[in-house]
């Protein structure tokens, strides 16, 4: 059988990520191994590189891979709407 990552997801603004609920998800990927966590990029691209750039560093300074953070642009309603199916566990900003 072939191994289907446990995915999670938030798909809100990266900018209500504080340290404290990043912490929290990075202490989540390092208990099921090989998980993914899912961001959505609401940003310009300028900005997302900047703000994703910083989050994938605090993972590999957690020792995670920085793979583990993926993101994806934004989608129109119905596809995001479908896209969101292939999450598993969607984490809140709000700890």
């Amino acid at each position: 059988p072939t191994h289907v990552p446990v995915v999670y997801c938030n798909f809100g603004d990266a900018y209500k990520v504080t340290p404290v609920v990043f912490a929290t998800w990075t202490s989540i990927l390092r208990r099921v191994p090989g998980s993914l966590l899912w961001m959505i990029r609401h940003a310009s691209e300028e900005d997302s590189v900047e703000i994703f750039g910083n989050l994938r560093a605090q993972l590999s300074a957690a020792g995670l891979g920085p793979h583990r953070l993926v993101t994806t642009a934004r989608l129109p309603e119905k596809l995001h709407l479908l896209a969101k199916s292939h999450a598993h566990f969607y984490l809140d900003t709000v700890p």
